[in-house]
């Protein structure tokens, strides 16, 4: 973000980066974007110098001192893009995206080009000392403007991840309302295993329980805005998750046990979401060139996934929520064998009054699946949230005494969760595109 430049020109042609996005299963791309990038063009670049101008790639990259290293590869892969300005670069790759069938959203992720997010880092809230209203407001319209006819373009971040000491729901509703446009809002939410310093709880308690707790403070918080018990259309406004991603290295188990959550709640809410981060390094971040970004799907070269088994896993939400859809339209299929993905939590519920999910034993860290027979030869609805199970106590019962639905426990024929997801690979349109 420092270069203001969209990361891996110097690994890759941008039409070629965009092209293996989509290959992947992809079909949308949020892009960031700093105000500085509309507002203050050829005016100084503070986060080097105070006397220090900056107009194109060429010249940002000389400035942050990889004029030896990054420039001369970026001038490898992507020579007609040294000599452009910042914002000029940027439309090519909003263009490249585009050209590969890809959507984008236009992130608006800070004012001042750095990287996010430090609580104070002066970009955190309206008034922090590189977040001006005024300037922030321009640089919105700046953007809606020279995109505005571009159809790859479906939406725009007004901000990633207001934080810090001024923040206040007063400023909020004041500002947002000024940079929204009417009836056309989408609330955004960012989750991740660290969200309210909830790494800890991952790691130490049960899977099952921090798993209950995380999704109930979401819903709390933020979820709450596409929960309605009428219908999917009667609730308040669309949720897009904006953000949410793991170590791709596969070697953080807070990490591990929060993806097999998140995944089995996008699919029971059939969530929008994006996932951080495609780029497998940066030119720079915090002073070091080349960083390696743990969470990216690429590997530091972006030639390759990072980890292949973490996409086959990731096709999983697409593939159950087409399933679900494909039993909606085939009401008259003969009774047979399904399957149903459960949250292994104390409280559960179903999305649908036939093939009600239930509590089932798994393992300690993930989600079990176990067959049923339910009326279709698809998979059963996923996990809703519905009523919660109180025992004896008057407490929440564990999965070993819960018993509701058509009261039956997996036992020893609960299913791991990579097992099921090994088997909808080989059997059920494992290309389907992903919202992310």
């Amino acid at each position: 973000m420092e270069t203001m430049l969209a990361e891996g020109l110097d690994r890759k042609h941008v039409g070629d980066i965009a092209s293996g996005v989509a290959s992947l299963g992809f079909n949308c791309v949020r892009l960031t974007w700093a105000t500085f990038m509309f507002t203050r063009t050829h005016q100084l670049h503070a986060s080097i110098s105070d006397d220090l101008r900056i107009s194109t790639v060429g010249e940002s990259l000389r400035a942050h001192g990889l004029g030896e290293t990054t420039l001369v590869n970026v001038t490898k892969h992507n020579p007609f893009m040294i000599n452009l300005t910042l914002v000029e670069a940027y439309d090519e790759v909003v263009d490249a995206l585009g050209a590969a069938g890809l959507m984008v959203v236009l992130d608006n992720h800070v004012s001042r080009p750095q990287w996010c997010c430090a609580e104070d880092d002066g970009n955190g809230f309206f008034g922090d000392e590189h977040f001006d209203p005024e300037e922030w407001l321009q640089g919105l319209v700046a953007v809606a403007k020279r995109f505005r006819r571009k159809t790859q373009v479906v939406g725009m971040s007004l901000r990633n991840e207001l934080r810090g000491q001024r923040q206040s729901e007063s400023d909020w509703y004041k500002y947002m309302e000024l940079g929204a446009a009417k009836e056309k809002l989408v609330y955004e939410a960012h989750w991740y295993a660290f969200s309210e310093g909830q790494r800890h709880e991952w790691e130490e308690r049960s899977p099952n329980r921090v798993c209950a707790d995380s999704i109930a403070r979401f819903e709390s918080k933020v979820g709450f805005v596409v929960l309605s018990r009428r219908s999917p259309a009667a609730a308040p406004a669309p949720l897009f998750v904006s953000e949410f991603g793991v170590d791709q290295r596969g070697v953080n188990r807070a990490d591990n046990r929060f993806l097999a959550c998140f995944l089995a709640y996008a699919v029971s809410r059939d969530l929008d979401w994006a996932l951080w981060a495609l780029q497998g390094s940066y030119y720079l971040r915090k002073g070091r060139p080349g960083f390696d970004e743990t969470y990216g799907v690429v590997d530091t070269q972006w030639d390759q996934p990072r980890n292949p088994n973490f996409l086959q896993t990731f096709r999983l939400p697409h593939q159950m929520i087409k399933a679900v859809k494909d039993e909606d339209e085939d009401e008259d299929k003969s009774s047979g064998s399904s399957t149903s993905i459960v949250r292994v939590t104390d409280s559960c519920g179903s999305g649908s009054e036939e093939g009600k999910s239930h509590l089932v034993n798994g393992d300690e860290s993930l989600p079990a699946v176990r067959r049923e027979r339910t009326s279709g030869d698809s998979f059963s609805r996923l996990l809703g949230l519905a009523e919660q199970v109180e025992g004896p106590s008057g407490g929440h019962d564990q999965a070993q005494t819960s018993n509701w639905g058509n009261g039956s426990y997996a036992g020893d024929n609960a299913m791991p969760a990579e097992e099921l997801i090994q088997r909808l690979l080989t059997t059920h349109h494992p290309g389907m595109p992903l919202l992310g």
